[in-house]
């Protein structure tokens, strides 16, 4: 079971990363709150929906470590502001 589970994990992680180096952009959701945002290679690309936050690979590493709640608090400011995490 644990090599099934293993072995569709990394063909999704293919099938992402191939998807997201020739778009530059993925749309995801979180678990908890629902809440949905765009990990993008540059925060100048085009999306289809701007009202969403955009996310870099870099930002997200500093998501690494925070509780639920502040994960949602800083995507819901990433919305609001339109900034970015440094």
């Amino acid at each position: 079971m644990f090599n099934c589970i293993t072995t569709t994990t990394q063909v999704h992680t293919m099938i992402f990363s191939e998807i997201f180096a020739k778009r530059g952009w993925l749309l995801m959701e979180t678990a908890l709150k629902k809440q949905r945002w765009y990990l993008v290679k540059n925060k100048m690309l085009k999306v289809p929906d701007n009202s969403l936050p955009k996310v870099t690979p870099r930002e997200v590493e500093l998501f690494r470590g925070l509780e639920p709640e502040e994960k949602g608090l800083l995507l819901d400011a990433l919305g609001t502001f339109g900034g970015k995490l440094t």
